[in-house]
């Protein structure tokens, strides 16, 4: 089975919906992902917003080190 890549975009939408209070039921049942997927997305977007969804993760992490550095 051929995985899609998901954009930034989408992932940081179908979270705002978990956010705000939709079910995680249902948004998986509704974007056809699975509930680990969406549970990974959120703790990603809290801990570095959609910066966290980009494609280069190595930016991220220097991101995340540089605001823990100060």
């Amino acid at each position: 089975m051929s995985r899609v890549r998901k954009s930034a975009k989408f992932k940081s939408t179908v979270v705002l919906e978990l956010l705000r209070g939709e079910s995680a039921e249902e948004l998986s049942r509704k974007y056809g992902i699975t509930m680990a997927e969406l549970s990974a997305w959120r703790d990603e977007f809290i801990e570095n917003g959609i910066q966290g969804f980009k494609r280069n993760p190595e930016e991220s992490k220097l991101a995340k080190a540089e605001r823990r550095i100060g």
